[in-house]
């Protein structure tokens, strides 16, 4: 089974957290852009504001990163981390996504 976004964690992942996941890859935008099928200005778009009409990109992008070995964490207060798994603990397998809460939500 693919990896996919539920729509709620690409409403929790924000710009500054995809501009931490690049960094921790050492990515350009246009790594990026390139990883997830995007153009290097919706990228921009995505790092630059919360637009809820890009929710779609900002899903291929969350993809392709976590493809890339980076984990987005939603804690117990609502905030998220961003986490790089080593290339070498990087299951083969395709990993189910599962439901996580819309950002503020208990």
């Amino acid at each position: 089974m693919e990896f996919s976004v539920p729509i709620d964690f690409a409403q929790v992942v924000l710009g500054c957290h995809l501009r931490a996941a690049r960094a921790l890859l050492d990515w350009p935008m246009q790594t990026l852009a390139g990883s997830s099928d995007l153009s290097l200005s919706t990228v921009k778009r995505l790092e630059d504001r919360e637009d809820p009409h890009l929710s779609r990109s900002r899903r291929k992008a969350i993809v392709a990163l976590h493809r890339a070995g980076i984990r987005f964490l939603v804690l117990n207060d609502g905030s998220v981390a961003v986490a790089r798994i080593p290339a070498t603990k990087i299951p083969a397998t395709k990993i189910p996504a599962t439901k996580i809460p819309a950002f503020g939500s208990r």
